[in-house]
């Protein structure tokens, strides 16, 4: 009910959502049958990452980072050292399914590092790298 302009505040529960990034929309039917969508939400239900893991492990001037993406969208790939100082930044443009990450590590000392991943509308996902030369 109102008129043009007219804010309205919906809420769902979806009983059943898939794992990994869901996209809703509404429909706005008009008193005269003519039809309008909304603009679409995104929501992720569950974990967006799996399957995460770094070899070779322990590494020297690089490792491969694998995980699996429960849909296209971009994650943040940090690489933090044992004082949680951030050493490494990188944006990937995640697809659904497999994906693999090089880090660079050349320039890093020895010791233990932590991965961080991070999809803005997940929890991160955390991996330890070693680094031996």
């Amino acid at each position: 009910q109102g008129g043009p302009g007219a804010v309205h505040d919906y809420r769902l529960h979806d009983p059943a959502p898939a794992t990994g990034l869901n996209r809703y929309r509404l429909k706005l039917l008009d008193a005269n049958g003519s039809a309008a969508y909304s603009d679409e939400v995104s929501v992720v239900h569950g974990t967006f990452i799996t399957g995460a893991s770094v070899s070779p492990n322990p590494a020297a001037g690089w490792a491969e980072l694998r995980f699996e993406a429960a849909a296209d969208g971009p994650v943040q790939v940090e690489l933090l050292d044992g004082a949680g100082r951030l050493r490494h930044q990188l944006l990937v443009r995640a697809t659904a399914g497999t994906n693999r990450v090089r880090l660079p590590l050349a320039d890093l000392a020895e010791g233990h590092y932590l991965a961080r991943l991070q999809h803005p509308e997940a929890p991160p996902v955390h991996l330890r790298v070693a680094i031996a030369r």
